[in-house]
């Protein structure tokens, strides 16, 4: 809704940039008529994954980051992993949205793929099954579509994410069998196209 002309959101990032770095620049440009609030995934909050960690933690930390922040409904954004919890918490909580943003969410479509979709991932599970000095290797020498040469690094020195990460879990495989249907654990709900949740969400304008 609107709070004295203001629109109310949260913003679900990735796996690897904490929240507020990932959309530090989208906060920017949407000015002060929104009221954006980029929200930690729960999994990323401590240098630890919470105990029994799954997406309905996820689902009850967007709840909580909701009321605590006074959004008794509110325009839902998720990139990736946070795309996967806010599936999730759309299927679970339709009645808080307004509206539903999707970025590449995670595992989204994996449902009925092709033999040809089934096939490209099987390649990829032996190629990420590879010790690390050898899978980026492998991925680049393969010809799959996506395995072209990355570009250069822009000039200049890069940004250090040293600090940024440091008390972030390793790496994003405590998450692969929670948002993976491969993995045998798929998120409670369908691909974007087929949500079922008894009236659209994500294409219907709210009223603020």
């Amino acid at each position: 809704m609107r709070e004295g002309g203001r629109f109310h959101a949260i913003l679900l990032p990735g796996g690897v940039t904490p929240a507020e770095l990932a959309y530090a620049d989208l906060v920017r440009a949407l000015g002060p008529e929104v009221d954006a609030h980029p929200k930690e995934l729960e999994l990323y909050i401590g240098s630890e994954p919470p105990t029994a960690w799954g997406l309905q933690t996820e689902i009850e930390g967007i709840r909580r980051f909701a009321d605590e922040a006074g959004f008794e409904r509110f325009h839902l954004v998720g990139y990736s992993g946070g795309g996967a919890c806010a599936l999730a918490f759309c299927a679970a909580h339709p009645d808080r949205l307004l509206s539903l943003a999707l970025n590449e969410p995670a595992w989204a479509g994996n449902e009925d793929r092709s033999e040809e979709e089934q096939a490209y991932w099987r390649r990829m599970d032996e190629i990420m099954s590879l010790p690390s000095e050898e899978m980026m290797a492998t991925f680049f020498a393969s010809d799959e579509p996506a395995a072209s040469q990355p570009p250069p690094p822009p000039p200049g020195p890069q940004p250090p994410l040293d600090g940024v990460t440091a008390s972030r879990p390793e790496d994003d495989a405590c998450c692969v069998p929670v948002l993976s249907p491969r993995h045998g654990a798929a998120p409670p709900v369908r691909p974007p196209g087929s949500l079922h949740l008894g009236r659209p969400v994500g294409s219907r304008r709210g009223s603020g």
